[in-house]
């Protein structure tokens, strides 16, 4: 990190020579000094670490979190694997993990020794942490991906001749591509069936590539290709694809280890499966992502331990006698119209969904700039329903200020107008595990308290 390109040839120049002999590069503090762009630019490295400065209390910071997410996309999109440099606490660790870092490096993972034989090839400590993060769900966008992946078996850097490689390409003739990985399976990009027709096309190209006395090998073929791991969403694959658009697709990896290829096409059949999937999720009342959907997004926040969350649940009062009285069309209308008021009132990034009926669900990741206006903002959806609700009601009933109604028992009485009830759980990020059941349990019994409050909300933090 601290050689600037003044004599750009003779850096260029040495850093191909350790390519070839098989060394793999690392730039190391990047975001400081002369370990900048023009540094990634020119030197075309393996990996990049990212400075402390942007690791250090990433999990308190939405701005370093953005910064080291879009150097993750810029990175992955050239086929770089990122290591996040100085991760001391468990919260880094989570954050790094969460928002794509390949690897970590740091004293949460082991401190800088002095003496080799204390150094380790696997840190138990790392295993556990992730095991303790793992998701509880099965993510559906991963099954959509791993369902239009395409194995394409890769051939390994030390191991394989260019024999071999004309051998694969003549086996599989519609086949443009060849993945190549290292001795651990890591993916290091393809080599393209075009870069070898000057060579497979020409008298005597073939034999002199195959010659061993030669300095072409099968390093000086592979072309960068953007590598992702395929429990990214769809959008976020789509998203890292674009921005190469030369590219043939996308390499998948789990576990930073290549498992699959996605071409353009195979993109935007996931893309498309998705949509499908999503639309016929979706309540055909208000559109609003339905219960799979709810289920899948209060999954996997509880699996995010590093960052607080807000789950709201919404719950007419006295819904069925409107319903009743004014029928179903009135009914729906009042449904879209707290739906609309839902959607105005939310915090950006908020998830909206409708459980059906006069039921709906909102989350959102508590930040610093949203902390001190979730709570007001959902009793001022309470309010304005309660507001705009008096024009669906005759002018009779609005004077009244009740519905006459006949209860479940069939009994004749007096019902307050339509209002809505909410209960606001704040959960915090040192809470303790909790499962979907045990949350949906909760937020069941936490509505009967908030329908008998005077203010219609009750208020749970754990």
């Amino acid at each position: 990190e601290r050689h600037p390109f003044e004599c750009l040839h003779s850096i260029k120049t040495m850093l191909t020579t350790y390519k070839q002999q098989g060394y793999r590069i690392a730039v190391d503090d990047f975001g400081t000094g002369f370990s900048g762009l023009q540094l990634l630019y020119h030197a075309e490295p393996d990996f990049i670490k990212i400075d402390r400065f942007f690791i250090a209390g990433i999990a308190a910071d939405p701005k370093k979190r953005l910064f080291v997410f879009k150097v993750l996309s810029l990175a992955h999109t050239l086929g770089i694997a990122v290591i996040a440099e100085g991760v001391e606490s468990i919260d880094e660790f989570n954050v790094c993990k969460d928002i794509g870092c390949d690897y970590v490096q740091g004293y949460l993972v082991q401190e800088p020794q002095l003496d080799c034989k204390r150094i380790s090839f696997r840190y138990e400590n790392v295993p556990a942490l992730s095991r303790s993060e793992r998701r509880q769900y099965t993510n559906c966008d991963h099954r959509i991906i791993t369902d239009q992946m395409e194995f394409i078996s890769p051939v390994r850097i030390d191991s394989t001749n260019m024999t071999l490689v004309f051998e694969e390409f003549r086996r599989h003739k519609t086949q443009t591509f060849i993945p190549v990985v290292n001795e651990k399976d890591e993916p290091l990009g393809l080599i393209m069936e075009k870069d070898l027709k000057e060579y497979a096309y020409s008298r005597y190209g073939k034999d002199l590539l195959l010659n061993a006395g030669l300095s072409k090998s099968l390093r000086d073929f592979i072309s960068r290709c953007p590598v992702v791991d395929a429990h990214k969403t769809i959008e976020e694959i789509l998203d890292i694809y674009a921005m190469d658009e030369r590219s043939e697709g996308i390499i998948l990896t789990s576990g930073g280890l290549y498992i699959g290829f996605m071409s353009a096409r195979a993109l935007l059949k996931a893309l498309n499966e998705k949509n499908i999937a999503t639309a016929r999720d979706q309540n055909p009342l208000t559109k609003l992502p339905g219960n799979s959907l709810i289920s899948a997004y209060i999954a996997e926040s509880l699996c995010d331990l590093s960052h607080d969350y807000v789950y709201v649940y919404f719950d007419f009062d006295n819904f069925k006698p409107f319903n009743d009285t004014y029928g179903f069309r009135v009914g729906d209308r009042a449904i879209l119209l707290f739906a609309d008021l839902l959607k105005s009132c939310a915090n950006g990034g908020a998830f909206i969904g409708h459980i059906g009926g006069d039921d709906f669900f909102s989350g959102v990741q508590v930040t610093d700039k949203n902390r001190d206006h979730l709570l007001p903002r959902t009793q001022m959806l309470i309010r304005r329903f309660r507001e705009d609700i008096l024009s669906f009601y005759s002018e009779q009933d609005r004077s009244n200020g009740y519905l006459n109604g006949i209860d479940r028992d069939g009994t004749k009485r007096r019902f307050p107008l339509l209002s809505v009830s909410a209960v606001f759980l704040h959960l915090s990020k040192n809470r303790s595990r909790l499962s979907l059941e045990e949350v949906s349990q909760l937020l069941a019994r936490l509505k009967k308290q908030a329908k008998q409050s005077p203010l219609r909300i009750k208020c749970e933090q754990m």
